[in-house]
């Protein structure tokens, strides 16, 4: 499941700075609700059209997994 996030940066800056580690992980799934449940998987890329003449700039997108938990 995608969630979109809006960013204060551009697609430039994202890509170049390194800032796909600062994105945290969400505060319940999406899916099931639960709280504090997602842990980081790594990362997938993607094209995105940014900055001045629609350029297409490759991000890294940050991946979240649920947790499994064992016992009650």
């Amino acid at each position: 499941m995608q969630r979109i996030v809006g960013m204060r940066w551009t697609a430039e800056e994202y890509a170049q700075g390194g800032l796909e580690r600062s994105i945290g992980r969400p505060g319940s799934c999406p899916r099931c609700a639960k709280v504090q449940s997602l842990e980081a998987h790594g990362y997938y890329q993607r094209w995105v059209v940014g900055g001045e003449g629609a350029r297409l700039v490759r991000i890294r997108v940050r991946r979240f997994f649920a947790a499994v938990v064992n016992g009650p």
